[in-house]
């Protein structure tokens, strides 16, 4: 049963601790370890704190768009670390901030992956050497298409293959 005497701001923002930079989210949190959001019971619901704090501070979020973090640290609730954006405008935010990764492995590393990156260059030296698509997809164990991409640097990228 709620309390009467206190507010969902006060009861919210006594979960939060206030550093000298980021505010962060003390209770409730869900998602991957390292990436968790807090979250908040509002309501009768539970609903990102990042999300809640933005709202009380600047109005309703339009349908669609995302509260993104300047700050880059997801237990964040700062009003002033928060801003409005696309998902694709939160998606540019990671990679220009370099937080972008790949939640596979990629090149050898990859539990699907036929192909070694000595083979790889095996591979990219006989096609320049003349030799056909069909012939190395035979010889690897692999589809013309999976020779044709490698050439062409969509698959095994230089930084897979070395």
């Amino acid at each position: 049963m709620p309390r009467r005497d206190v507010t969902p701001e006060q009861r919210f923002w006594a979960k939060v601790r206030r550093d000298p930079n980021c505010w962060e989210w003390t209770a409730s949190t869900n998602g991957t370890p390292g990436w968790e959001y807090g979250q908040f019971k509002f309501n009768g619901r539970m609903v990102p704190a990042h999300r809640l704090s933005f709202e009380w501070s600047n109005g309703p979020i339009p349908p669609g768009m995302f509260v993104c973090h300047r700050c880059d640290n997801p237990i964040c609730v700062r009003p002033s670390h928060l801003f409005l954006g696309t998902r694709q405008d939160n998606m540019n935010d990671m990679k220009q901030k370099g937080r972008h990764r790949s939640r596979s492995p990629r090149g050898a590393r990859h539990w699907r992956a036929v192909l070694s990156e000595r083979n790889v260059a095996q591979i990219r030296r006989c096609v320049a050497s003349g030799a056909t698509h069909r012939s190395l997809a035979l010889r690897y164990g692999v589809s013309r298409q999976c020779i044709g991409k490698i050439v062409r640097g969509l698959t095994w990228t230089e930084k897979e293959a070395s």
